[in-house]
């Protein structure tokens, strides 16, 4: 007779599956306490399945998806869409600062998701007898130029005012 209670488990509809119901002389009660530490799914599609845990009748501390390797680390970072539980690299707003890599440059700053420079290093050291140059690792380098003009009979050198002779 509807109204009248429940026949059994399948009558009881209304639990969660951390407090499932149960048809207990003739009532439908919550039963909390079996499910109790128990893994479970929050139902957020950012949270890895079966990832939480049953507290009271609650799903409590589920592991969010990893979603790191959808940024770069510097002007994307990796972000869960809730609608999908798809990971995908949101961008950060212009003028975070980040690092490029390069001792060369200065003032990196993200600019539309990428790490760009506001400047770089100048490495002229004003001698013409040098080839002035910025490693990215070891920042500037001025190095002797090599004034060899390929003809053994000349004396080949690097005049201060005129650079290289031969």
């Amino acid at each position: 007779i509807a109204g009248c209670g429940c026949n059994g488990d399948k009558d009881c509809t209304k639990g969660t599956q951390c407090a499932p119901s149960k048809c207990v002389a003739s009532k439908c009660v919550s039963d909390a306490k079996s499910m109790q530490g128990k893994s479970c799914s929050s139902g957020d599609l950012c949270d890895k399945p079966n990832s939480g845990k049953c507290n009271a009748g609650e799903c409590v501390e589920p592991a969010s998806i990893d979603c790191s390797k959808a940024g770069d680390g510097m002007c994307k970072v990796g972000q869960c869409d809730k609608a999908t539980g798809k990971c995908a690299g949101k961008v950060k707003a212009d003028k975070t600062a980040c690092d490029d890599g390069s001792v060369c440059t200065k003032g990196d700053a993200c600019k539309a998701g990428v790490c760009a420079a506001a400047s770089t290093l100048k490495c002229d050291d004003a001698k013409v007898c040098t080839k002035d140059i910025c490693d990215v690792k070891k920042g500037c380098l001025n190095t002797p130029l090599k004034c060899d003009d390929g003809n053994p009979c000349t004396i080949d050198s690097c005049d201060a005012k005129k650079g290289c002779m031969s």
